[in-house]
């Protein structure tokens, strides 16, 4: 009989494998914590980075409808949300990250 796999009850008596087994076991939990975490401040990121896109688009459409004695940006900013919207670069983040997400499910 081996009286090296018994343990006592509080614990006291442990072998390196199960010290080991523990240590991966704690690690596995703080590394899937971590990417909890980083999870979360990706999707706050997401949702913030949204909200603008819709505020910028929405100022956008406005300039395009109301008359012209009420805008308040000039042509030159305008032209940077424009370049914006039809840049593709937004687009290719937004997308290159959702294709990621779509594939992983």
């Amino acid at each position: 009989m081996k009286l090296d796999k018994v343990k006592e009850l509080d614990g006291a008596v442990s072998t390196q494998e199960d010290k080991k087994a523990k240590e991966e076991l704690y690690s596995f939990y703080r590394n899937e914590e971590i990417k909890h975490h980083l999870h979360i401040i990706v999707k706050i990121g997401i949702y913030v980075a949204f909200t603008a896109f819709i505020a910028v688009f929405v100022v956008r459409l406005t300039h395009l409808i109301i008359p012209n004695n009420y805008h308040w940006l000039d042509e030159l900013q305008i032209q940077n949300i424009d370049k914006i919207f039809f840049s593709g670069a937004l687009g290719g983040v937004i997308g290159g990250y959702l294709k990621d997400r779509i594939n992983k499910y």
